[in-house]
């Protein structure tokens, strides 16, 4: 994981320990209590002021709900992070247990929530994604991703920017491809290519790229952690910025 990656994941760890024992130090009179149900198929309802959410608790560690997972990679995860507390729900809800429930960051129209357990557990906080009824995310299509971003390893800015829909779409056909490589040789210059949601543009979606200027070829990583090339389109954006080769 890159450095960016490691101190994003400290930070988000950080900020869910500090949220956790100061939600669960209040009671239920401090915020609305909310009903939320497990249903047979493993699926969970929330019902916020007259709106129905949903997550799906039968597939694991599903992108489509998960806040975070190893680094904020391989997930649909809130852009800028989670926003104010609304509410709570949950076993005990009312004594100080049960889930607080956040806002997104940006989503001003609270099409997805977030939930996180209100006392400390050892062994990790659950955090997820509420989606309101009916809406989907599923894994990136050239129909979904607006634009990438591309970020250097080491860089806390924004590095370049694609929006072509052909590039887009030469790169998800990249990624969910079969002809994994495994790499060798060479100094690897290395990345991460961030892609944002069309109709949800605080969501974003974060991979890792390598690149060798001596090689002249590009990579991109999958959820599986295998390395699938990228076309000769992607590795001329890469490395027509410059980037400082990995160590410098």
């Amino acid at each position: 994981m890159s450095k960016r990656k490691m101190r994003g994941a400290f930070l988000l760890s950080l900020l869910v320990m500090v949220a956790v024992p100061l939600a669960g130090c209040q009671s239920g009179e401090d915020f609305p209590v909310y009903q939320m149900e497990t249903r047979e198929d493993d699926t969970e309802i929330l019902y916020i002021d007259g709106i129905q959410y949903q997550r799906d608790l039968s597939g694991g560690w599903d992108e489509q709900a998960h806040y975070y997972s190893d680094g904020n990679q391989y997930v649909w995860t809130p852009a800028e992070g989670i926003g104010e507390q609304i509410g709570v729900c949950g076993k005990d809800a009312d004594k100080g247990g049960g889930l607080a429930i956040y806002e997104i960051a940006g989503d001003e129209a609270r099409t997805f929530l977030y939930t996180a357990p209100r006392k400390f557990y050892t062994g990790g906080v659950e955090t997820r994604l509420w989606m309101q009824d009916g809406v989907t995310l599923g894994t990136p299509t050239a129909e979904m991703v607006s634009c990438v971003t591309l970020v250097f390893e080491n860089e806390d800015s924004t590095s370049a920017q694609v929006d072509d829909p052909a590039m887009i779409a030469a790169l998800l056909e990249a990624l969910s491809g079969d002809n994994a490589k495994k790499l060798t040789g060479g100094d690897w210059v290395c990345g991460s290519l961030i892609m944002h949601h069309k109709d949800f543009p605080f969501l974003q979606y974060e991979i890792e790229y390598r690149y060798s200027p001596e090689q002249e070829i590009s990579y991109c990583q999958n959820a599986d952690r295998d390395w699938l090339p990228l076309p000769a389109e992607w590795f001329a954006v890469l490395s027509e910025h410059d980037f400082p080769t990995r160590g410098e």
